[in-house]
C-alpha cells in the first residue's frame, strides 16, 4: 500500500462508530529500577519510584478508536477493586474521552 491509502483510511474512520465488546480491564505498572536478585528466592529487587495505571483489555481498544478519530461505544464489565476503581477510573475516562457507562 502506498502512504496516501494509509491516510485516506485513517480520514474514513474519524466517521466510523465502533462497537468495543471485552473486559474493561486497568492495567497497573510499577515503575523502578532492579540492581540484583534477592538471595532468598527467585525474584527480582525492585527500588519503587512510582506506579502509573493503564487501560487494558476492551478499554485500551476503545482508546485506540477515540485516538484515531473514532467514535467508541463500549460494552462489557469493569472488573476493578474498589480501592483502585474509587481514585483512579473517572479521571482516566475523562483523560480518554471514553463515556461513563449508564447504571
Amino acid at each position: 500500500m502506498n502512504p496516501q491509502r494509509y491516510l485516506d483510511l485513517l480520514e474514513q474512520f474519524r466517521s466510523r462508530r465502533i462497537g468495543v465488546i471485552g473486559d474493561f480491564l486497568l492495567d497497573q505498572y510499577i515503575i523502578g529500577h532492579s540492581a540484583r536478585v534477592s538471595r532468598e528466592a527467585p525474584i527480582v529487587v525492585v527500588d519503587y519510584q512510582d506506579t502509573v495505571y493503564h487501560p487494558g483489555g476492551a478499554a485500551n481498544a476503545a482508546q485506540n478508536v477515540t485516538a484515531l478519530g473514532g467514535s467508541a461505544h463500549a460494552v462489557g464489565v469493569e472488573p476493578l477493586s474498589p480501592r483502585v476503581a474509587s481514585s483512579t477510573v473517572p479521571s482516566r475516562r475523562r483523560t480518554r474521552r471514553l463515556p461513563a457507562p449508564d447504571r
